[in-house]
């Protein structure tokens, strides 16, 4: 629960959930973050310009990462209740 990124990594996770509950697509995450490093932040913060192919790639391998963990615990509970 410590280290570089572990803050980043827990809002991906949580957004990742969220979008599970309202039944959206993950993409709309990465959408967003295009939209933000693009649009919203990017002339105030130029180096989210220079580092956004590898912003984008990281947050698309967290995304993936929790899927399949996400999916192996909802698995793993169906299994556990007999649903």
């Amino acid at each position: 629960n410590v280290g570089a990124g572990y803050i980043l990594r827990r809002l991906i996770r949580r957004a990742v959930v969220q979008s599970k509950k309202l039944n959206i697509s993950n993409d709309v995450i990465y959408k967003l973050a295009n939209h933000y490093i693009n649009d919203v932040y990017g002339e105030v913060y130029p180096n989210l310009e220079q580092g956004k192919e590898f912003i984008l790639t990281e947050l698309q391998k967290e995304i993936e990462k929790f899927e399949k963990t996400l999916n192996s615990g909802i698995q793993l509970k169906k299994e556990i209740t007999n649903e």
